[in-house]
């Protein structure tokens, strides 16, 4: 391989899921043979936390895959903190690679996590690489504030640009990022930072087939639970800048031969060991639940709103979209398919709230209208016009219902009266409604439930229970 040319491969996003590693591994090996002095493995962070087999394993499964497949660096995602400030410290002292972030702050000391570094320049084939770290500032709004006690993260666009300047003194000939800020953010970091050459990125499990350019810098996301990797190949001439000759493509686990080596023989080792824990049957679907993070209402929603309902009997159940990550099967369906789909340990609580307290929350929902919006399934959900703000709690009422005793519901929505067999009413503001939301939300996630705003009535268990009883227990699905 001619001196100059530098091969990187990155993942992203990967959430503990390790089986296609498998078969990502043998294009890992066969670049390194190519191109032993100038090929690196990378992480764009969310590298554990997610799947069944962390379930079983731990953090131990992800972290033992790293080494053996040879990572050199990877960032931090906004759920490598799900487990606290203590969790994520530990799990940097004991990283198998180097961990570069650059604007996560540890605030009793004011200085840099630490075991971390904020970037590294990397010789390769006789290229001085410089990559800096970079990681969502959303996590301190995303996590509850316990969460990440003893931490801030920082302007992202200011540490690159730090980071930039010290490399370039350092002799760096290209400087590129991992990054876990999702792909808007990543443009908006090119566009504040031009002399960046590339952006490897993760959050929003973008896979994309070609690099965005965003002025001179290239931006290339591989998607997410290994099921797909990046491959970006490039020339630096000897004593030049900048990226000369490159090449990309995205690499999909389920279009390669099966791997051979230690991370295929250590793969069918575990293999087994989350096979006995996880694939016990819970139960059958007539038909496949599939799910979107980018639209409300979708079919696994529906199903956590009921089986919500049916475990807790409430009036409104009130879910953020991304606690569903996965879709459900027709047919059987076992305990790992519906770990997968509820994967954190995320409670089902109840809570009293207002009627008029209610529409706020659904109202900033409707503002947001992102991934981080609340499911509206259920009898009581919002009527309002977005772009005029104007929003409505209405309560969905069986017609049959309605007229046997009209003067136990509140006024009729006229606008929604065509509906054939129910009727909507709106709510009395201080009405006291009983609500089915996540302990996660109530602590403080996301930012919708403020502090002592509702206190928690009942505790039924992690959604993936409540959901996994409703499948085993329902007649009709």
């Amino acid at each position: 391989m001619k001196t100059g040319h530098v091969t990187l491969l990155f993942t992203s996003d990967e959430h503990g899921y390790l089986q296609p590693a498998a078969r990502l591994q043998r294009e890992v090996k066969e670049a390194r043979q190519a191109n032993p002095n100038g090929t690196l493995l990378l992480s764009s962070g969310d590298v554990f936390e997610g799947s069944a087999e962390t379930g079983v394993l731990g953090l131990n499964g992800s972290r033992d895959l790293m080494a053996r497949a040879g990572y050199g660096a990877m960032t931090l995602g906004n759920h490598d903190f799900d487990r606290g400030t203590a969790v994520v410290k530990e799990w940097v002292r004991k990283a198998p690679c180097k961990v570069l972030v650059s604007n996560v702050v540890d605030t009793e000391k004011n200085a840099p996590l630490e075991n971390t570094r904020p970037s590294h320049l990397f010789e390769l084939n006789g290229v001085k690489v410089g990559l800096v770290g970079v990681t969502t500032p959303e996590t301190m709004v995303i996590n509850p504030k316990e969460q990440m006690a003893g931490l801030n993260i920082t302007d992202p666009v200011a540490s690159v640009q730090r980071e930039l300047a010290q490399l370039k003194a350092q002799g760096a000939q290209v400087v590129g990022v991992i990054s876990h800020l999702g792909l808007p953010a990543d443009r908006r970091l090119a566009e504040s930072v031009p002399g960046l050459d590339f952006i490897l990125g993760g959050h929003t499990h973008d896979a994309l087939e070609q690099p965005e350019q965003v002025g001179k810098t290239l931006i290339a996301h591989p998607g997410c639970f290994r099921n797909s990797m990046g491959r970006f190949d490039f020339s630096v001439e000897p004593g030049n800048e900048g990226i000369r000759n490159f090449q990309y493509h995205l690499i999909k686990a389920n279009d390669q031969a099966p791997g051979v080596g230690g991370v295929t023989r250590y793969l069918k080792r575990t293999a087994h060991e989350v096979n006995v824990a996880m694939n016990e049957p819970v139960g059958n679907l007539s038909h496949e639940y599939r799910t979107d993070p980018n639209t409300l209402g979708d079919d696994m929603e529906s199903l956590l709103s009921h089986a919500s309902v049916e475990a807790s009997g409430v009036d409104v159940v009130m879910m953020n979209q991304k606690t569903i990550r996965a879709g459900l099967p027709s047919g059987q369906v076992t305990k790992r398919d519906v770990f997968n789909a509820f994967p954190f340990d995320n409670r089902l609580v109840t809570v009293n709230m207002k009627a008029s307290e209610v529409a706020e929350i659904y109202k900033e929902s409707l503002r947001r209208l992102d991934q981080s919006s609340l499911t509206a399934c259920g009898r009581f959900v919002l009527a309002g016009d977005r772009e005029n703000q104007q929003t409505t709690l209405v309560e969905n009422v069986p017609r049959a219902e309605f007229e046997a005793d009209r003067s136990r519901f509140g006024p009729l929505m006229g606008h929604l009266e065509t509906y054939t067999d129910t009727v909507a009413c709106a709510v009395d503001p201080d009405r006291e409604l009983k609500v089915g939301t996540s302990d996660y939300l109530v602590g403080g996630g996301l930012g919708y439930f403020k502090a002592g705003m509702a206190n928690i009535v009942r505790d039924l268990g992690t959604l993936r229970e409540v959901v996994q009883g409703y499948i085993q227990h329902a007649t009709a699905l």
